[in-house]
């Protein structure tokens, strides 16, 4: 016979009220965080680019605050984790590009979110139906292999735990290799040497395209 559940309402009801407490903080604060990124809400003129397309024509502002930020914070230099975010999840505003936070790839399939809550739910509803290997966010972290990083589905889409998942990534890579553009490119692919030197090089000339833009600053090629 089964022991009876124990139904404590308070306690459950204040445990999901302090979830959701966290959950809206965390809203507020992606929300927020947008600025920083230099993004704000699409608006018509917003239109999904491919993944690594080199937007060779298009031009780039300034690299944004919160880059440099979380760059400094986890050791990669903000040049790099800003190139390697536009390589992820770059769309296009008009002229300009811009890494874009609400962005998953399912099962290979990318698909860009108009709102935090949206990509959550989006998130969610893939991993309830089977499928683990989801790409999250401006750094494209994926779930299956870096969930217990990313924390929970909130914070996977968060803007900057997202950025700082990926900064440590990056940065663990560096530490194994001893350089940039192989750790750039095993962030990529650890497994396939061709598909990493492939999207390090690609990486790397948008770092070039940043620098000789003046989007990218002398002090954004260090740490």
């Amino acid at each position: 016979m089964r022991s009876p559940i124990n139904l404590d309402a308070p306690a459950l009801f204040a445990k999901a009220a302090a979830a959701q407490s966290t959950r809206r903080q965390i809203l507020a604060r992606a929300a927020g965080a947008l600025a920083a990124l230099g993004t704000s809400s699409p608006s018509c003129s917003a239109a999904a680019a491919p993944t690594g397309a080199s937007h060779a024509g298009h031009a780039f502002g300034a690299i944004p605050r919160g880059y440099r930020v979380m760059g400094r914070r986890h050791g990669v230099a903000p040049a790099v984790l800003y190139a390697v975010a536009l390589q992820e999840s770059a769309m296009l505003f008009g002229q300009h590009v811009l890494p874009w936070p609400w962005t998953l790839n399912v099962g290979g399939q990318p698909r860009r979110f108009d709102s935090y809550e949206a990509a959550v739910r989006g998130l969610r509803t893939a991993v309830a139906n089977g499928q683990p290997s989801v790409d999250c966010g401006l750094l494209q972290v994926n779930w299956r292999y870096h969930h217990e990083r990313l924390g929970n589905y909130w914070a996977a889409l968060d803007p900057y735990p997202n950025i700082g998942v990926g900064a440590s990534l990056l940065h663990d890579h560096f530490v194994r290799t001893g350089n940039w553009q192989a750790a750039v490119g095993r962030y990529h692919s650890e497994a396939n040497q061709s598909l990493a030197g492939a999207y390090s090089r690609e990486v790397f000339a948008r770092i070039d395209r940043l620098q000789r833009s003046g989007a990218a600053t002398p002090e954004d090629l260090h740490v």
